[in-house]
């Protein structure tokens, strides 16, 4: 498995972008993602509103057993692009925006 064209984003809660290549298979444009102190890859898919709620439809997937898996060897193998990458500055609401 590689991991090829890493964009760093840091627009949260994505983190970067990146194709995957595995076994001849390209899965593009996936996302890892963090938020409440929790990170994961997020597939491609298509927003939908249910229940008055925006939700995902996640076009393809990894079978709940692997998924785990999967995710940490991903996450493992973008560590050496994140550490790479600059932090992303946040601020409170308090704070004043400095420009």
């Amino acid at each position: 498995m590689e991991v090829k064209n890493v964009k760093i984003l840091n627009k949260l809660p994505t983190i970067a972008s990146f194709d995957i290549h595995v076994h001849g298979l390209i899965l593009r444009e996936l996302r890892l993602m963090e938020t409440h102190g929790k990170t994961w890859i997020a597939f491609p898919s298509r927003q939908y509103e249910a229940e008055g709620k925006k939700k995902y439809f996640a076009y393809i997937g990894v079978e709940t057993p692997k998924k785990d898996a999967f995710e940490k060897k991903v996450i493992e193998l973008l560590a050496s692009f994140l550490s790479q990458a600059p932090k992303q500055t946040t601020f409170t609401k308090d704070e004043e925006i400095p420009f």
